[in-house]
C-alpha cells in the first residue's frame, strides 16, 4: 500500500516537471511568408516544398505558413504587414523590395541596361554584399535571389516603336520607385495601378497595356486581354526572399545556417525553372491567341537612343547615384572581360 503510493507520487511529480518544462519551452518561431506569385504556379510550388523542408529540418522550431496569389495585397501592403508583425517573410520583386531600400532598382529599373543573364548574374553577385548590408541596418535579411524571366511589353494593339505605345493607356505601378512623369514628358499615357487591379483595369478599358515578364503574363491571365507581345527585352524582373531581421536574430547560428542554405537551394530552383520555362510561357500562350512581334533594329535602336538618353535623370532619381555608378562600373568590367 505504502509502496503503490509512493510510485503514484512520484509519477504525479514526473508528469508535473514534464507540463512545467513544457510550459516554459520556447514556442516554435512563427513564419508565415506572403507572395504575390500566382497560385499553382512553379514559384508557389516551390515554396510550399521550401517550407515543408524548413520545419522539417529544424525539427518543430520552426512553423511555415504560404499566402500566395495576392491574398496578402499588392508588394507594398505585404512591406507594410512585414512592419506591423503580421508577416515574418516575403518573397516580392524590386517593386516591394525597393519600397524597403531605393538601391535595389538599379538591378531591375534602368531600361535596357542589360543584355544577358550570364551579365545580371555577374553584377548582381558583385552587389549583393552591399545590398544585403544595407537590408541588414533596415530590418530585413535576405535569404536568396530570384528573377521571373524578362520584362516585355503586352499591348492591345501591336507595337514595335515608341510611336505605338503612345496611344494605349499603359499600367505603371502606383508604387513603383520610378515615377510615371518620365513617361508622361515623352507622350505616353501611364495609368497608375496595384498591380492586384491589373485584371480589372484591362477589362473595364482603364487601361490596355503592360509590362511584365510571360510567366506572370501567363499566371494571371492578363495576356488574354492584351494580346500582343513585342520581343524587347526591357528589363529583369528582379525578386528575393527576405525575412524580418528581428524574427531571423530568434534562431541560433546553426539554425540560421540551415534556413541560408535551404532558402539559397530553393531560390536557386526558382531562378533555374522561370529562366528555362520563359519560352515555354510564351509558347502557351501562342496557343491561345498571343500574336508575337519581333522588334526590328530601327526600331530598337529609337529605343535605346530613348532611354539611355535619360539614364542621366534615372541616375539619382529612380536610382540613387552610388547604385547606379556600381551597377555602371560593374557592366563595365563584365563587357570588358567578355
Amino acid at each position: 500500500m505504502g509502496l503503490t503510493l509512493k510510485l503514484k507520487h512520484t509519477v504525479s511529480f514526473i508528469i508535473i516537471i514534464i507540463a512545467a518544462s513544457n510550459l516554459f519551452a520556447n514556442p516554435p518561431v512563427r513564419i508565415k511568408l506572403a507572395t504575390m506569385a500566382p497560385r499553382n504556379s512553379c514559384w508557389e510550388a516551390a515554396l510550399r516544398e521550401m517550407g515543408q523542408e524548413l520545419e522539417k529540418e529544424l525539427d518543430g522550431e520552426l512553423r511555415f505558413s504560404l499566402y500566395s496569389g495576392g491574398v496578402a495585397g499588392d508588394e507594398s501592403n505585404i512591406v507594410r504587414k512585414m512592419r506591423l508583425g503580421q508577416f515574418q517573410a516575403a518573397t516580392i520583386t524590386t517593386v516591394g523590395l525597393s519600397i524597403i531600400d531605393s538601391a535595389i532598382t538599379a538591378l531591375s529599373h534602368i531600361p535596357l541596361f542589360y543584355q544577358s543573364y550570364e551579365e545580371l548574374d555577374y553584377i548582381r553577385d558583385e552587389m549583393t554584399p552591399w545590398l544585403k548590408e544595407r537590408f541588414y541596418e533596415r530590418g530585413f535579411v535576405i535569404l536568396n535571389w530570384g528573377d521571373a524571366g524578362w520584362v516585355r511589353f503586352f499591348t492591345e494593339q501591336p507595337m514595335t516603336h515608341p510611336d505605338q505605345l503612345k496611344p494605349q493607356k499603359l499600367f505603371f505601378w502606383s508604387n513603383e520607385a520610378g515615377d510615371p512623369r518620365l513617361w508622361l514628358e515623352f507622350g505616353f499615357q501611364p495609368v497608375p495601378l496595384a498591380a492586384t487591379d491589373v485584371l480589372m483595369g484591362l477589362q473595364t478599358g482603364l487601361i490596355d497595356a503592360f509590362d511584365t515578364t510571360p510567366l506572370i503574363a501567363l499566371g494571371n491571365q492578363w495576356f488574354a486581354l492584351a494580346p500582343n507581345m513585342s520581343t524587347m527585352l526591357w528589363a529583369p524582373l528582379i525578386g528575393a526572399t527576405i525575412i524580418k531581421r528581428e524574427v531571423w536574430d530568434k534562431f541560433d547560428a546553426a539554425q540560421q545556417e540551415t534556413i541560408a542554405e535551404i532558402t539559397r537551394r530553393f531560390g536557386q530552383q526558382l531562378q533555374d525553372e522561370a529562366r528555362t520555362t520563359d519560352q515555354q510561357a510564351i509558347d502557351t500562350m501562342v496557343k491561345y491567341g498571343l500574336m508575337v512581334h519581333e522588334v526590328p533594329s530601327a526600331d530598337l535602336e529609337v529605343w535605346r537612343s530613348m532611354v539611355t538618353g535619360i539614364y542621366p535623370r534615372i541616375r539619382g532619381w529612380m536610382v540613387p547615384v552610388e547604385a547606379f555608378d556600381r551597377v555602371a562600373a560593374s557592366r563595365a568590367r563584365f563587357r570588358q572581360d567578355n
